[in-house]
């Protein structure tokens, strides 16, 4: 499997998949496996059914998790090994679409108000303030903040697509005193503490906005992407169109961007209104 591993590797490197794909693909065809002891060559459809029927089943995983595995197997069947499996083609687990959790602005402020570690103080600002993802954020450099424009470009988002943010000044403000403070003049904006030419640990920042949120006294599960649901809906309730959001947020469609136009207090107002109207006769 080690010959495989490595083809597999450089057939997904030669497409342009991303490192982290690549990990993920890798990481799910060494878990099939472990788990059925059998060597990709032998496998057969009826035990590739019941593999995947056990990842439903058994280890009850998510169904993006699912279609990962799914994803995972197609490219190596494809590409790796040149086989056909038809049940690769036809699997697909009922979606089950949830609502992300968002606070208020003022529940935001209290749980960044409790980080008590600068660093973890200005990576959760950088996140709420630009609506990044956590990698996106644990990527930046000096060189990508733009102080003169008030912009931030974020490189190699989700997607492998760069793109250009508005950067609050109280976020210019934050970073210029972390920078400051950790004297970073150039490279990463958030370089590991312990090992150098390395970020710092992509669940660090979760842990101490999780601990914040409890000290906060807030009760939804907070973590570094539920920042990234709250700008988006602060911005939709002050008026900014749902295309500009769909842009900073470096959405692919539309139609993701636009779920959070469920979660506004301004569309539920408005929608109240409406209800008590249609009801007020009755």
């Amino acid at each position: 499997m080690d010959t495989l591993r490595e083809r597999m590797r450089r057939e997904m490197r030669v497409r342009g998949l991303s490192e982290s794909t690549i990990k993920s693909y890798v990481g799910a065809m060494r878990l099939m496996v472990k788990r059925t002891g059998i060597h990709p060559a032998q496998l057969t459809e009826q035990l590739l059914t019941e593999y995947l029927n056990g990842l439903l089943e058994q280890r009850k995983v998510a169904p993006s998790t699912y279609m990962q595995h799914v994803s995972a197997m197609r490219f190596f069947f494809k590409h790796v090994v040149a086989r056909e499996f038809p049940i690769l083609y036809q699997a697909r687990p009922r979606q089950r679409r949830v609502l992300p959790t968002v606070i208020s602005v003022e529940q935001v402020a209290a749980i960044l108000r409790c980080i008590r570690k600068p660093r973890m103080f200005t990576f959760a600002s950088v996140i709420y303030g630009c609506g990044l993802r956590r990698a996106e954020a644990l990527a930046l450099s000096v060189e990508h903040v733009d102080v003169q424009r008030g912009m931030l470009h974020v490189i190699s988002g989700k997607g492998g697509k760069d793109r250009m943010v508005p950067i609050p000044a109280r976020v210019v403000e934050i970073l210029a005193e972390h920078m400051r403070r950790d004297g970073i003049v150039w490279g990463s904006l958030f370089p590991s503490p312990w090992i150098p030419g390395r970020t710092m640990c992509p669940t660090s920042g979760g842990r101490a906005l999780a601990l914040a949120a409890v000290e906060a006294g807030v009760k939804p599960k907070i973590t570094p992407h539920c920042l990234r649901h709250c700008y988006a809906t602060h911005l939709l309730e002050r008026g900014v169109s749902v295309r500009l959001i769909q842009d900073f947020l470096g959405h692919r469609s539309i139609q993701t961007t636009a779920l959070y136009t469920h979660l506004t207090d301004h569309s539920m107002n408005r929608v109240h209104e409406a209800l008590d109207l249609m009801t007020s006769q009755l």
